[in-house]
């Protein structure tokens, strides 16, 4: 399974490190992308990798805001987290 998190503010990059190790024994792939510095890398991740869950927690005024909303589309269920994420963005219940 591959999980993508885009996010605009992380909160603790070590935590959030070893919680894709913990992930990857169970066969779990989270891959976390900065939204500042990493938007092209995530869009070009989604497009050339199957992707489970995108996860989107990111900011209209950083960088590929719209991008990153028509990108995640391709991944077969979306979390949306935060102010910045339009209604009806979440399809996973």
């Amino acid at each position: 399974m591959n999980i993508v998190f885009v996010y605009g503010h992380m909160f603790n990059v070590q935590t959030w490190t070893r919680a894709c190790a913990m992930l990857r024994e169970d066969g779990i792939e989270l891959v976390l992308f900065s939204q500042q510095q990493s938007a092209e890398k995530a869009m070009a991740f989604v497009e050339n990798e199957s992707v489970d869950i995108f996860i989107g927690q990111f900011f209209h005024d950083f960088p590929c805001y719209a991008e990153l909303l028509e990108c995640s589309e391709k991944a077969r269920m979306r979390v949306g987290l935060g102010w910045d994420m339009p209604p009806g963005f979440s399809t996973f219940s």
